[in-house]
């Protein structure tokens, strides 16, 4: 949200040498709003993850403006006690999303998006446990883990 991620047209800005194209997609230049929202190889992980959470983080509309109109438009008017639960949703899809954009580009190794959205799962489910909040508990499913919500 302060526009500070270094995207393939900020390293090029400050003429530092990268490849302007999207590592996940292959097919558009690389900027923030692309990473995070518009790539097919993310709007895939965010198919997941909406499916997952019952649709509490839906897949990104692909006419949204930047970051900070996507993040207001998905918290606001969303009742206080499922704020954090969204959000928290939101920012550890979009930090995994990141995080295999940068195995890409630094060990040239890939993850299919549904290794990204279990790899989302299990970092939720751990910070759950270590900090208690938001609470999630998980129930298994015949192929996944669902997520329930119980309180704030």
């Amino acid at each position: 949200m302060q526009q500070k991620i270094l995207t393939a047209d900020k390293l090029e800005i400050r003429n530092w040498p990268c490849n302007p194209i999207c590592s996940l997609c292959n097919s558009q230049p690389e900027t923030a709003l692309h990473l995070s929202l518009n790539c097919t190889y993310a709007r895939q992980v965010w198919e997941i993850i909406s499916s997952w959470s019952h649709n509490i983080v839906q897949v990104p509309e692909m006419d949204i403006g930047s970051i900070q109109e996507w993040w207001n438009k998905n918290v606001e008017r969303v009742p206080k006690d499922q704020k954090r639960l969204k959000a928290a949703v939101m920012i550890y899809t979009a930090w995994h999303i990141w995080n295999e954009r940068n195995r890409r580009i630094f060990t040239s190794t890939a993850l299919q998006p549904p290794d990204v959205a279990r790899m989302i799962r299990e970092d939720m489910s751990l910070r759950a446990r270590a900090c208690g909040h938001p609470q999630l508990h998980f129930k298994q499913n015949e192929q996944e883990q669902l997520l329930i919500i119980i309180k704030f």
